[in-house]
This record gives structure tokens, sequence and C-alpha cells, in this order.
């Protein structure tokens, strides 16, 4: 396939945002630390950085398949307690 599917991308999303909150309480470059936490997240999920833009603006040309996947992020960050955290 051309671009990662839907589950996997939800998958992936779920460590970015994760990742994103981590570096956001980081004391040092918050900027070095974002960066370095999403590549060990792509690399976590075996996707490349080409790979993941790509399919990111694939899935924003296709809004309604970006936001089902929200729809279910919104749901995983309920039960992680993350309420909130993806609808900025």
């Amino acid at each position: 396939s051309r671009y990662i599917q839907p589950d996997d991308m939800e998958d992936i999303l779920y460590d970015y945002h994760v990742a994103d909150g981590m570096a956001a309480l980081q004391s040092v470059d918050q900027v070095v630390c974002q960066r370095a936490y999403r590549l060990a997240v792509l690399k976590k999920h075996g996707v490349t950085t080409a790979e993941f833009d790509s399919s990111l603006v694939y899935y924003m040309r296709h809004a309604d398949r970006m936001h089902q996947i929200y729809e279910h992020l919104a749901k995983r960050g309920r039960v992680a307690g993350c309420v909130g955290q993806w609808s900025r």
C-alpha cells in the first residue's frame, strides 16, 4: 500500500502524542526532545519519516478517514487519562 493503514496510523499517532506530552515535560530543550521522541516512535513502528509524512498528507486529504482515526484516539485518550490532549 502507498500509505500507512488506518489501524497502524492510529497506533503511530497515539505514540506520537504521548511522545509530545513527554517532551513538553522536559526541562531541557523541548524541541530537541520532541524530535528525538518522534523519531523513536517511527523507529518503534518501522516507519520512515518520509512514509509517515506522505501518509499524513494522504489522511489530511481524506479528512473523513483522519477524523475516524482521531475519534479512536480520543477514546484511547480517555482510557489513558489524557482527555482533551487531542482536541487542541
